[in-house]
């Protein structure tokens, strides 16, 4: 008699770092465009392009719309993606690889990518939206927008000068499960740790519960556009907030505020646009100029 022992072929591992991040010079501007307050950049996906990919903070790594992945065929990993969001567990179907992505000068290789529907994010943006560049592709590069020169800065960590956390505009950082950072906001005399999501037009986005926990200066509006999110449209109310918000020294006075009822803390790029903002994911910390 023969008995026979099966094992199963483990499955492939998913990596949204890229497992090769290479900046000549150590250090890379490149310029972006700006529409809705949300940055759009020029990438080349294994030497074809360019492509207009959304530079979204809140998002874990690449996103290719379906018709790119159409076009380039990229190898197909037998892995299923699941998106979470807040309410659902949303199937992307199987991950995609790429070799090479190019920022600019910069070249992002070996890199592991999902596939989504991005026909609604193109539509809020009013432009053909290719993919969107997430948090983790920039995992071991120190990230800079700019958003005043419209600039992209990338730099490798170990060739800059060091954040200091004395400095009183530097932040710490909280990691997110999905790879993104949130930073402490200060609401009047509350503090609340809010994501940076350069993917949002809107500014401050807040779950309805915050609604009753500061003075407003009128009831939550109601408002006629839904925010098209990748798990689809989302009903928001909007008010004004009696008071400041402060990002480490700066100060914001009576800002909009928008209402969700998905439990939200998020700092949006109608804010973000008003600083430079570098993101050190190496050193745990965010500095707002």
């Amino acid at each position: 008699r023969h008995s026979y022992v099966y094992k199963r072929k483990p499955a492939p591992r998913i990596s949204w770092v890229p497992r090769h991040s290479y900046i000549p010079e150590d250090r890379a501007v490149i310029p972006f465009e700006l529409a809705k307050h949300v940055p759009l950049i020029e990438v080349y996906v294994d030497g074809q392009g360019p492509y207009s990919f959304v530079l979204d903070t809140g998002s874990t790594g690449i996103m290719l719309s379906r018709q790119l992945v159409v076009q380039i065929k990229p190898t197909i990993i037998p892995v299923e993606v699941l998106l979470h969001t807040p309410t659902e567990s949303l199937n992307l179907g199987n991950a995609r690889h790429i070799g090479l992505i190019k920022i600019g000068p910069a070249e992002f290789s070996d890199v592991d990518v999902c596939v989504g529907e991005l026909e609604e994010i193109s539509k809020t943006v009013s432009r053909r939206i290719d993919g969107v560049l997430g948090m983790q592709v920039f995992a071991n590069t120190r990230l800079t927008i700019d958003y005043r020169a419209q600039q992209l800065v990338l730099e490798r960590p170990e060739k800059t000068e060091p954040l200091l956390s004395e400095d009183p505009n530097v932040l710490p950082v909280k990691l997110m499960k999905n790879g993104s950072v949130s930073v402490p906001v200060k609401i009047n005399e509350r503090t609340l740790w809010c994501m940076i999501d350069t993917g949002k037009e809107a500014g401050i986005i807040l779950g309805y519960e915050y609604a009753r926990m500061f003075p407003l200066a009128t009831p939550p509006e109601k408002q006629p556009s839904v925010m098209m999110t990748f798990s689809g449209p989302i009903q928001t109310h909007k008010s004004e907030l009696k008071g400041f918000l402060r990002l480490g020294s700066h100060e914001l006075a009576n800002p909009k505020v928008t209402f969700q009822r998905r439990s939200a803390c998020i700092v949006g790029s109608e804010v973000l646009k008003h600083y430079v903002v570098t993101i050190d994911q190496q050193a745990m910390m965010v500095r707002f100029m």
